[in-house]
């Protein structure tokens, strides 16, 4: 059973190399939706794990809307998010 199953971070400019040590770590810890939301650049990048594995990695544009595969009700507007 993991502790947490679904995450959201924001994307600090200055930072960026710690954000490929946090996706290996919520790997490792049975993370299964890592979503990281870019305000500088008004984007969003989406990572789905099955097993301890990477099994699906989207890309989201400022004018789109992530949706969550783990929670259905979940659902964020990046244009709304980032105005």
């Amino acid at each position: 059973m993991n502790i947490v199953s679904f995450l959201i971070t924001f994307v600090w400019p200055f930072r960026h190399c710690l954000y490929v040590t946090k996706l290996d770590l919520y790997l490792k810890a049975g993370v299964e939706e890592y979503w990281i939301l870019n305000s500088v650049n008004r984007n969003a990048i989406c990572y789905r794990f099955e097993n301890k594995m990477s099994s699906k990695v989207e890309d989201y544009h400022y004018d789109e809307e992530i949706k969550s595969e783990i929670f259905e009700w979940l659902s964020i507007s990046l244009k709304e998010l980032f105005e």
